[in-house]
């Protein structure tokens, strides 16, 4: 097995600990900096170090190898990336040793009509207008059907890992991230009776767009959009697969992180 491992941008301390993993396993491990024209193969492990959205991007560029990804968190949150820096020997570790638990996240494969590979969602697909503070307009349809029209700033589709990032500030429902699901949210929809929606991940999903627009993928890469264009989403072929300890509760994340479930404080 090779181990690679791919650093958050400008970050000494990502460096630094990428360092000591490499003189940690050296001697006995094909272990080293992911390089950017690198191929990576099933059988290989990716150490991400920094936050969610590091593991993001290796994501977008490398998650349709296969590899197994073990997340070090530098970052805030950490959802995607569990372990923390003192914790990363024994994580890579463990790894090596197949005591960690496997857990495959879906992805929504993205396209529409003149724009080049939108890539892999792992998070969400935003679809919005043009200017900012200005309302969008936008058609959404399910196996080629019409199921509404709304007006707002953004329509949405999300994966089980992304209903806890822009989905959730959104208003959409949280879902447990090994589920395969996809999660329709509006983003300050102009109106009192349109509310998310949860599909079938094999499910065709269109969104057009009236008026000129944008697509998000992730937050990673943002494409402009034409009046009347319309983006395609569905269930990706490949997932990736994260590594985690057998003992965590991915939705204990939520009560940590953010405070869910719990009582109120007096």
């Amino acid at each position: 097995m090779r181990v690679r491992l791919f650093c958050k941008k400008s970050s000494a301390q990502a460096e630094a600990l990428a360092q000591d993993l490499i003189d940690h396993r050296s001697e006995d491990l094909d272990i080293a900096r992911l390089q950017d024209d690198e191929i990576l193969q099933r059988d290989d492990l990716a150490l991400v170090l920094g936050g969610d959205g590091t593991l993001i991007q290796w994501a977008r560029r490398w998650g349709s190898s296969g590899a197994s990804v073990l997340g070090v968190n530098l970052g805030r949150l950490g959802y995607l990336t569990p372990f923390a820096p003192g914790t990363a020997k024994a994580a890579l570790d463990a790894a090596l040793a197949g005591e960690l638990e496997r857990e495959s996240r879906m992805r929504l494969r993205v396209v529409s009509d003149s724009l080049p590979d939108l890539g892999p969602a792992l998070n969400e697909v935003v679809i919005s207008g043009k200017d900012a503070g200005r309302i969008g307009e936008f058609s959404l349809r399910r196996e080629g059907n019409a199921l509404a029209r709304l007006r707002g700033d953004a329509l949405l589709v999300a994966t089980p890992t992304g209903s806890t990032a822009y989905a959730l500030s959104a208003g959409g429902p949280v879902l447990a991230p090994d589920l395969e699901a996809m999660v329709v949210v509006p983003v300050a929809p102009h109106s009192f009776s349109f509310r998310p929606l949860v599909l079938r991940p094999d499910e065709r999903i269109e969104v057009e767009i009236h008026g000129e627009g944008w697509v998000s993928v992730d937050g990673q890469a943002r494409f402009a959009l034409e009046h009347g264009q319309i983006v395609e989403m569905t269930r990706a072929p490949s997932p990736i697969t994260l590594l985690r300890q057998r003992t965590d509760d991915p939705l204990d994340h939520l009560r940590k992180k953010l405070g869910w479930g719990l009582s109120p404080q007096t």
